[in-house]
């Protein structure tokens, strides 16, 4: 299309010019849009000035400037523009989410390095591990369902702050708010107890890929006659 890179060079243009005045004048950019969604009858953005809020705004207006860079300098390569239309879904924190819905897709793909990880270095791999299952324990022993209303609320908070798996689902926990599962459908268990048939079937998993991967390193020693 004629106007594809035209059209590529104003979008690149709007969003570097809007995340500096993100930068610059968050509270007065963020009055202007509450002015504007306000007369459209949609949701109004909490003014919190410096924050995790403004950190998110000014990085997506700047990644977006970019492809919208990168579909100028390659019109050839659509690939840029699919992904500047999925980068304006409005959900950008995933909706009633406690992480990073959005990237769930990917998380797969993180464990392949694990393959080249040293074995002298399993231990510390077992430890985060452990650390990762317990923080997706806490959400999912409760409710992984942050209403909108809680992020909206909490804009504010700085950087390691935003989590809502500490902030809000290990307080429902705390509350006695648990979630049907294992422990309260089969056992009638209740309160913490609930937890214990989930923490017994990780732990069986857990010794069953130890055991095998034991078994194959041994089955693969060369033998000696």
């Amino acid at each position: 299309m004629k106007v594809y890179r035209p059209l590529s060079l104003v979008l690149m243009l709007l969003f570097a010019a809007t995340g500096m005045l993100f930068l610059c004048f968050p509270d007065n950019v963020l009055a202007l849009f509450n002015t504007i969604s306000s007369g459209l009858g949609m949701a109004l953005s909490p003014l919190t000035g410096f924050g995790f809020y403004l950190i998110l705004a000014v990085g997506y207006m700047y990644m977006v400037a970019i492809l919208a860079f990168l579909m100028f300098r390659h019109p050839e390569n659509r690939s840029f523009s699919l992904l500047l239309i999925n980068a304006g879904y409005f959900l950008w924190w995933g909706g009633w989410s406690f992480g990073p819905r959005h990237l769930i897709p990917m998380l797969l793909f993180l464990a392949i390095p694990l393959v080249v990880v040293p074995r002298r270095m399993l231990p510390l791999v077992i430890i985060l591990a452990v650390i990762s299952i317990a923080q997706m324990l806490i959400p999912l022993a409760g409710s992984m369902l942050a209403p909108d209303t809680y992020f909206m609320q909490n804009a504010h908070l700085p950087f390691f702050g935003y989590s809502s798996i500490w902030s809000y689902s290990w307080q429902q926990l705390l509350e006695g708010a648990f979630a049907n599962n294992l422990g309260s459908k089969l056992f009638g268990l209740r309160g913490w107890t609930t937890l214990l048939p989930i923490i017994l079937a990780i732990l069986a998993v857990t010794a069953i890929f130890v055991i095998t991967e034991r078994r194959s390193h041994h089955n693969d020693l060369p033998q000696v006659r």
